[in-house]
């Protein structure tokens, strides 16, 4: 036998070597695989949660979504009716506006009413001082039956329609007190 030549023994170390690293490497194999297994298993879970978020962020950007559209509509409304509260405080600002105009002139319509009924009742006061009092009706109502009851001679007349001269109580009351005590002596 040549040195070049294994020998049977030497095969079979060389081979039972070479079946030792195909197992060494078979078995970093299968731990590389599953390390690769573990880390798809991994990703596949990190990617089945992603999903699932993704689902949970598209979900809640459709509910921000409705709530930006009804905050919008709400919007529009708040608007619509802000324009229609303007509207109606200026219609009621112009009504204000011609209600006090109308007061003001009432005002004044007041005031030149209380000057003309000052005005007629210090008339009245006035004429009402130039009228004879109680007093004075009394003492002419007095004097009036005194001489209705005497004649004008001193004597009684017969004939009822000549009694003497009347006193005309319109010219007493026209003429004052000084021609009143004029016509009670011509009657006498």
């Amino acid at each position: 036998m040549s040195q070049s030549t294994l020998s049977y023994g030497q095969a079979l170390n060389e081979a039972r070597q070479m079946l030792i690293q195909q197992q060494y490497r078979i078995k970093a194999d299968a731990d590389k695989i599953k390390s690769q297994q573990q880390q798809i298993v991994d990703q596949s879970a990190v990617l089945v949660e992603s999903e699932h978020k993704m689902k949970d962020q598209a979900a809640e950007i459709q509910r921000l979504t409705a709530e930006l559209q009804t905050a919008h509509q709400r919007i529009a409304e708040i608007t619509t009716a802000k324009e229609q509260t303007e509207t109606m405080m200026d219609r009621q600002g112009q009504r204000l506006t011609a209600l006090q105009a109308t007061a003001a002139e009432m005002e004044q319509k007041l005031a030149e009413q209380a000057d003309i009924i000052r005005d007629l009742t210090a008339e009245r006061d006035g004429l009402a001082a130039q009228l004879p009092t109680r007093e004075d009706e009394e003492a002419l109502a007095s004097m009036s039956d005194l001489l209705a009851k005497r004649p004008a001679n001193g004597k009684k007349q017969k004939d009822p329609a000549h009694t003497g001269p009347h006193i005309r109580l319109a010219e007493v009351f026209s003429d004052g007190p000084v021609q009143e005590h004029a016509e009670i002596r011509e009657a006498a």
